[in-house]
């Protein structure tokens, strides 16, 4: 699973090193402090949304992975490691934060279905979050080991 991102960001010119460092200094914190922030809204504000209960339980998990991934990442740029030991530890970074990424838009999606369906901003509310299911969907599928080239290789924009 982490040897499909790690081939794509190889692709683009990137390092693993620059891509870790980008999670562990600025992509995780952010989007675990977003989480947290949802979090505590929501606590606050439950009668207000559609699915009170797995929406905080979505951005519970993006908090909580995310904040993993944070962790992990400051361990696999630690050169003093076993490379045996970074690798394993590359693995679960790149899996938590990209599970984070899913239950975050997750999460958005959940959020923005409103309680009522009343009329005209009701019904955009139901396709902004359509679109975010569709991200977090899209984002799950590409964790499935050869999604990507699987995708690609049938798509007509992936064919030269």
């Amino acid at each position: 699973m982490g040897e499909a991102v790690s081939d794509q960001d190889h692709e683009r010119g990137g390092t693993d090193e620059h891509w870790f460092s980008s999670v562990g200094n600025v992509g995780a914190p952010l989007l675990a402090g977003f989480s947290f922030t949802a979090v505590i809204t929501l606590s606050n504000d439950a009668g207000h949304h559609r699915w009170p209960g797995i929406t905080l339980l979505a951005f519970t998990m993006a908090t909580v992975s995310l904040i993993a991934a944070f962790e992990f990442s400051k361990y696999v740029r630690d050169k003093g490691k076993p490379v045996a030991d970074r690798e394993r530890l590359e693995s679960w970074t790149r899996n938590f934060y990209h599970f984070g990424i899913v239950t975050v838009l997750l999460g958005l999606g959940l959020v923005l279905a409103p309680q009522h369906v009343t009329g005209l901003q009701d019904t955009v509310r139901w396709v902004a979050s359509a679109v975010a299911f569709v991200g977090s969907a899209v984002a799950a599928v590409s964790l499935v080991p050869g999604a990507y080239e699987f995708v690609v290789s049938r798509s007509p924009l992936g064919r030269g």
